[in-house]
């Protein structure tokens, strides 16, 4: 339930960014669009969407970018994520507030006009079409913390929030910072991702300055004062690892926690400077990408680590809490 929420929240922010850009009163550079519309496919995966090279796709994105946003079969799409999101919810039902469940109902009922609302207001203003999904996702944030006790359902979904929000960090930057520019769309991969990031105006309040990479991923990754950094996501999701209930008894750290405190390390002592940097020849950012894919990487052998130590149910049930009750009884 967390991770499809959390996939659904990011999709949306993107989309609004890309709405906004791309319906800018300012010209966009040449190549622009290109790069946001294909941030779209490779944040969603609603492959092959904008990697192909199609000019009549990237002419007229709005058909797309509606499936995208409204089409349900497609594995990705904002209705799709949400719909499993939903779906996920009524399993656990008895776990979540009555606060909790009249958002979500809200949620479905969103989605019930979904592709209507957002097909009239194309023409428009599409991104405020969003916003409704976009506040309902802040409430949940906010009642998960508020209306649930802190018990094992609580803590795993905790958990797939901040994985899939690593996650997507780490995918939003490959996509639009690890490409090298060279030009003024430069400053725009950058401000589209602070943008979806929530970021954007924090930013210019403590620069003021032009666009600078080296700032901008700063903030975007090793910046604990910023909830959605990926450092933020890390250091959370390490405490709630470490609440799990033990599966072995020996000194060593589990498998999910080895693998989190690795990328942790790695983000933690990295170069702003040498991320930001690239050859005068390149075409990405190298160090870049190379610790983003590590992050992707090791954040994937995590979630299958969990879900083999805790949700595997082909096996018989296991305890999971000691409760020192004699078995014979």
């Amino acid at each position: 339930m967390g991770r499809y929420g959390e996939r659904a929240d990011t999709a949306i922010r993107l989309l609004r960014t890309v709405f906004v850009q791309l319906n800018s009163a300012y010209r966009l550079p040449e190549g622009a669009d290109r790069l946001l519309l294909r941030a779209v496919t490779e944040v969603t995966l609603t492959l092959p969407g904008f990697t192909v090279d199609d000019p009549g796709l990237f002419r007229k994105p709005e058909p797309e970018l509606l499936s995208v946003i409204s089409d349900s079969r497609r594995t990705g799409s904002v209705k799709a994520s949400l719909m499993a999101m939903l779906n996920c919810a009524e399993e656990v039902k008895e776990l979540l507030s009555a606060d909790i469940q009249r958002i979500i109902n809200d949620i479905r009922d969103e989605l019930n006009g979904l592709e209507g609302a957002v097909s009239r207001g194309m023409t428009s203003a599409p991104e405020e079409t969003l916003d409704p999904l976009i506040t309902a996702l802040l409430a949940l944030s906010g009642l998960y913390q508020d209306s649930m006790f802190r018990g094992l359902g609580w803590r795993f979904l905790q958990i797939g929030r901040r994985l899939e929000k690593a996650q997507q960090v780490a995918t939003l930057l490959r996509a639009l910072l690890v490409p090298v520019h060279g030009d003024s769309s430069e400053d725009l991969a950058l401000e589209s991702a602070l943008l979806t990031a929530e970021a954007l105006n924090t930013y210019r309040r403590r620069y003021r300055a032009e666009t600078n990479i080296v700032s901008g991923l700063g903030l975007l990754l090793i910046d604990r004062s910023n909830p959605r950094s990926l450092i933020y996501q890390l250091d959370k999701l390490r405490k709630d690892l470490a609440e799990l209930p033990a599966r072995s008894k020996g000194p060593e750290l589990p498998r999910e926690q080895r693998l989190v405190l690795e990328v942790y390390s790695a983000v933690q002592l990295t170069d702003m400077s040498l991320l930001a940097g690239a050859a005068d020849n390149d075409k990405s950012r190298k160090a870049l990408d190379e610790l983003l894919r590590l992050v992707q990487q090791r954040l994937n052998q995590v979630a299958l680590a969990i879900s083999d130590d805790f949700f595997d149910h082909t096996g018989g049930p296991q305890q999971l809490v000691n409760t020192g009750w004699n078995s014979e009884l």
